[in-house]
């Protein structure tokens, strides 16, 4: 069994053995030694992992917050949010719900379901391309002009590869 551990913009593969490793260094809320590759333990291993996913997001926003140079009042701003609710995900006090991730993808102009990935609140893609999903995402955001030149240019490229 392999797990995707959050890295920055993108995951890693890891085999449940280093997961559980990982989670033991991260004082999991299940004790490492629980956690073995039996079918039984998969459950709770997935639980486990989905936790440290939430406690990730709030450092992935403050990092997407740090590069933009914005500050809790400016996303609250952008995204629609309250002050108050802005601040209690980024201090961990309140796991990110639907809208509060909408209105997140919404500000930073990134793909709902990476978000709600991020969150918590979906799960790890198997059958699909995040990259494919991240360029949908943004070529419906296109106009009809620059959706051409986009096509075009995935042409010369696909043609040329």
């Amino acid at each position: 069994m392999a797990v995707h551990w959050p890295l920055g913009r993108g995951a890693v593969r890891l085999s449940a053995w280093e997961a559980k490793a990982k989670l033991s260094r991260l004082g999991g809320a299940m004790k490492a030694a629980h956690l073995c590759t039996e079918a039984a333990a998969v459950p709770r291993l997935a639980r486990t992992f989905m936790e440290v996913i939430v406690s990730r997001f709030p450092d992935w926003l403050s990092a997407q917050l740090e590069h933009r140079g914005w500050n809790n009042k400016e996303l609250a701003q952008r995204s629609g949010m309250s002050p108050a609710a802005v601040s209690q995900v980024m201090t961990g006090r309140q796991k990110p719900g639907v809208e509060f991730c909408l209105g997140v993808s919404d500000a930073l102009k990134e793909p709902p379901t990476k978000v709600f990935r991020l969150a918590g609140l979906l799960p790890e893609s198997r059958d699909t391309d995040e990259v494919l999903e991240d360029i949908v995402y943004y070529y419906a955001m296109l106009s009809p002009e620059a959706r051409a030149r986009l096509q075009r240019f995935a042409r010369a490229l696909a043609e040329g590869a």
